[in-house]
């Protein structure tokens, strides 16, 4: 064989170097798992050259390896530790119980990525084929309709139906994903408690809806399949069945659960929830002290911005009136009709807990009225009726709200100001006349219920109204005070009569019994203020109650009230004890005079004019007894027998 050149002979070698270099390569390469302990993992790597003491790198820097079988637990293939190196195998029998947890848990988020990237790619695909489509329209649009790239109904499109929440989150919830910290639902369900029975939930159901049906018309609020499934609202839902007899546990649960709400995510089934809650009626073991028995209704406002509602308004101000009704848009019109609903409740909150009776002249920004006629309204359903008479209803009384607050935070008493203040409350007086007489000729199921609170509202307003000229703070004399008295105090007296007569007639006529023991549990209970002033006036010496307030249809009223509620007996047990100072009789008949807007009617003549008697000044609001009117003072009925086991036997604590 003939030589080779020395050039040859050095690339022959290395060429054969190079050969050997490869397969040794190839064959460490080999010693290389398909699998990685935790130490490697966070070295980003894979383990090598694994035996019974662990992996090589583990065994170098004696740290424990993951991979090696700690008391029999996670047991491996035979083969995979003998005398010699050789890499390992994954397991092929059942791991140990965490083991097994934190698998399952991989298996169900694998699943969950698997979904959602399916749901993706298809919602990609038909947005991408109606985007064709849009665009072709959308070239003979106008240039404002051409910058906008997508309607409403095509951004809904785009985002599917499951990640449309995440649309809506805001900052708090998207700082919390961001950490893995993410917001969990923990409430606790009455039927998992077993409090009640699915069945027996759906049967009560009708019943519920007939109920708050009552209360405000929810034909746009219940449309979503999982807002029955809602622990909070199957609380409410209970807490509404009169039929219901836990009533204990079931407290114990609903309080429970509202301290387990900042842990929730925010939604607008929330929102709803925390709505009804708060028009729950008054429970048959205790007697409501406050406007709201849970101040559901404030943290209901709050979970409904949290969820993005009051954006929503902002996009049902762009949509033209004829495409509300349209289909693409249930869903907005639906939230924008709960956004209105807990605003609205939450301004009747504030104002029966505000000092000055305040509610914003501008309850949302836009109103409701801004954004729809009427007739619009009527359109969109029962629930848009409803809620615009009630923003008018709010929009009536922040007159006086205003004039009140504004006499409230005066340094120094001016006398112009009650003087306005009065008028405010006079102007009220008539446009809520006006008012009703419109609500009256609907077709809502709840025009009984605006009716009731109107008038409820009204007697609230002036009751504070008068309050304030008394007690704002400068050393004027009683007398600079007087003239804006009498014209409050009449107006008083006739929304408790005009509420009587209402709720009597209404029971008369059969236009649909007033179930006032299912009425919110505030409105149960203002509806004792009117039997309780005219019952006062009645104790005066010389006073005389209108014609048709004849002492039988007083005596009506209350036996009208007695059958309401359980509580009703201890409520009016309490009034009984009430007395009037005898010493408004004779200011009653030296009060009475020729300039009275009713005369021979004991009620307005009463504050027509006069308050010195026998050299002794009188306060017109001391006729009655205001701390119990108002609710504040409940004391004396601590002290007697109330139904709190399942409302059948006598306790000895109401409030």
């Amino acid at each position: 064989m003939p030589s080779l050149p020395v050039k040859g002979k050095r690339k022959a070698f290395l060429d054969e170097q190079g050969s050997d270099k490869k397969e040794y390569l190839r064959q460490k390469k080999r010693t290389k798992t398909g699998i990685a302990c935790d130490a490697c993992q966070r070295r980003k790597s894979r383990c090598e050259l694994v035996d019974q003491q662990g992996c090589h790198r583990c065994r170098v820097l004696g740290t424990t390896c993951s991979l090696t079988p700690e008391n029999n637990d996670v047991p491996f293939h035979q083969q995979t530790f003998t005398n010699q190196i050789t890499r390992a195998s994954p397991p092929s029998t059942p791991l140990s119980r965490a083991d097994g947890t934190l698998l399952e848990r991989l298996d169900h988020r694998t699943a969950r990525i698997e979904s959602l990237i399916a749901q993706l790619s298809q919602s990609q695909c038909q947005a991408q084929s109606q985007s064709h489509s849009h665009l072709a329209r959308g070239i003979h649009r106008n240039t404002f309709r051409s910058q906008q790239s997508y309607s409403d109904q095509e951004e809904r499109e785009r985002l599917p139906n499951n990640l449309h929440h995440e649309y809506n989150l805001n900052g708090t919830s998207q700082i919390l994903g961001g950490l893995q910290l993410a917001r969990r639902q923990n409430l606790i369900d009455p039927i998992s408690a077993g409090m009640s029975c699915e069945e027996e939930l759906r049967h009560n159901w009708k019943d519920f809806q007939a109920t708050i049906d009552a209360i405000i018309p929810t034909d746009d609020l219940f449309q979503t399949t999982t807002t029955l499934s809602n622990p909070l609202l199957r609380c409410a839902i209970l807490h509404f069945d009169p039929s219901f007899c836990d009533h204990k546990q079931l407290d114990s649960i609903i309080h429970l659960n509202l301290s387990l709400i900042p842990s929730c995510k925010p939604s607008s089934d929330l929102a709803l929830a925390l709505t009804v809650l708060s028009l729950s009626p008054c429970p048959r073991h205790r007697i409501p002290a406050s406007e709201d028995l849970y101040h559901a209704s404030i943290r209901a406002l709050d979970i409904a911005r949290s969820a993005g509602l009051d954006e929503d308004i902002d996009r049902f101000s762009q949509i033209q009136p004829t495409d509300l009704c349209k289909d693409w848009n249930r869903d907005l019109v639906r939230r924008v009709a709960l956004y209105f609903t807990v605003v609205h409740r939450a301004a009747i909150h504030q104002f029966y807990n505000s000092p000055s009776c305040f509610v914003s002249a501008n309850v949302s920004n836009p109103s409701l009225s801004d954004l729809l006629t009427h007739d619009q309204a009527y359109d969109l359903g029962p629930t848009f009726q409803h809620l615009l008479f009630q923003h008018e209803l709010l929009a009536q009384i922040s007159l006086v709200s205003a004039a009140m607050r504004k006499l409230r935070t005066a340094r120094i008493f001016d006398p112009v100001d009650a003087i306005r203040l009065a008028e405010a409350v006079e102007r009220m007086s008539s446009s809520l006349t006006a008012w009703r007489d419109r609500v009256r000729f609907t077709s809502l199921t709840s025009c009984h219920y605006l009716i009731i609170l109107s008038f409820q509202m009204e007697m609230s307003a002036c009751l504070r109204a008068s309050s304030e000229i008394s007690s704002v703070p400068f050393p004027l004399d009683f007398p600079d005070r007087s003239p804006s008295i009498p014209r409050i105090g009449r107006l008083l007296i006739c929304a408790a009569y005009n509420l009587i007569t209402f709720i009597l007639d209404d029971d008369n006529r059969d236009l649909g019994h007033t179930q006032i023991g299912m009425l919110p549990s505030w409105t149960y209970t203002l509806c004792f203020l009117p039997y309780a002033a005219l019952r006062s006036i009645k104790q005066l010496n010389g006073s005389q109650l209108p014609p048709d307030l004849n002492e039988d249809k007083l005596e009506s009223y209350r036996n009208h009230l007695l059958a309401s509620h359980p509580t009703a007996f201890h409520i009016l047990e309490g009034i009984d004890k009430m007395h009037t100072d005898p010493g408004w009789g004779e200011h009653a008949s030296s009060a009475r005079n020729t300039d009275s807007l009713e005369p021979g009617s004991g009620i307005y003549d009463l504050f027509s004019g006069g308050t010195n008697v026998n050299g002794n000044e009188f306060d017109w609001w001391s006729l009655f007894d205001w701390p119990l009117l108002c609710g504040d003072d409940l004391s004396w009925a601590q002290n007697e027998n109330t139904s709190d086991n399942n409302g059948d036997q006598p306790v000895q604590h109401i409030a």
